[in-house]
């Protein structure tokens, strides 16, 4: 575990598991204070213990072929006997498409709400599908990672701390790097930067569509399968601009503000790739229109 795990905080450069150790003292998080002791200790007993699992993974799958599955709609184009002994990594709702009954992932990537990601965390624990998680609010957090300790599953539970940006930060600095990936807006991202973290090369990377409205359009479904009932009602949306001419809703894919943050990560954890000469390959090139080889 040889990884430069320091952080800038305030002035003072201090350790990230020295941080994770006193973060309830130092944390900006709006809800921290409010948990009891008993809770708090158990919490970052849960945190510690996570980033040292996340610090032992890196490296553990060296040049060994990832797949990386968004759940946009050009995911149901591959052909999965192709990818059967890639290291498959999946996020969010999952469980909503059938393409994973005889597709089990290896690995889970959620950054979301409790609400969000109570499910499909439920039903990793059950299949013993690895988890890599994360909740900004600590109340929603603890609550998520009850749900292990109770299952006594914790042993299949990645937890890192949203605050601070602890996992981007260990990429990081394992590159020799001072600046991070965003807190990000799209979980592809997270996952790509993921198997990055695991030494997977070729990094192949599906259901990458880059525009629920387009692929609605296209395909009738926001989502692999589904359709985000959110997304098609306009509820979800990241407020109005011009597309094509017309005043419409957009998301946050077609938001060219979120839309230059997504690319701009992608783009610095292609950085990251090319420095160690991994491949990234885009599977979902028709959709989003970026290069079959990404760099």
């Amino acid at each position: 575990m040889n990884i430069i795990k320091r952080i800038l905080y305030g002035e003072k450069m201090i350790d990230l598991r020295e941080y994770l150790a006193t973060c309830y003292s130092l944390t900006r998080l709006p809800d921290a204070q409010d948990l009891k002791e008993e809770d708090k200790k158990t919490f970052k007993e849960d945190l510690l213990e996570g980033f040292d699992k996340i610090c032992d993974l890196k490296g553990s799958f060296l040049n060994k072929p990832a797949l990386v599955m968004g759940h946009g709609p050009s995911l149901l184009d591959i052909d999965k006997e192709k990818y059967k002994s890639h290291l498959k990594i999946t996020c969010n709702n999952f469980h909503k498409i059938n393409f994973f009954d005889d597709f089990k992932p290896d690995f889970w990537c959620a950054a979301n709400s409790y609400d969000a990601i109570k499910i499909p965390f439920k039903i990793c624990l059950e299949e013993n599908i690895k988890a890599f998680v994360t909740i900004p609010l600590l109340h929603e957090f603890s609550d998520l990672l009850e749900i292990a300790r109770e299952d006594g599953k914790m042993n299949t539970v990645y937890p890192w701390l949203w605050e601070h940006q602890i996992f981007q930060n260990l990429l990081a600095q394992a590159h020799g790097l001072q600046k991070t990936y965003s807190r990000c807006n799209t979980i592809t991202n997270h996952m790509i930067a993921f198997a990055l973290w695991l030494g997977c090369d070729p990094v192949s990377v599906t259901g990458f569509d880059l525009s629920f409205h387009a692929a609605l359009e296209a395909t009738g479904m926001t989502h692999a399968g589904y359709s985000s009932s959110e997304v098609s009602s306009g509820e979800a949306t990241m407020g109005e601009g011009r597309i094509g001419g017309k005043l419409k809703s957009i998301d946050a894919f077609d938001d060219p503000r979120e839309r230059r943050q997504i690319l701009g990560d992608l783009k610095y954890l292609c950085t990251l790739a090319s420095s160690k000469k991994v491949q990234i390959h885009n599977l979902s090139y028709k959709a989003n229109r970026l290069p079959k080889i990404i760099s």
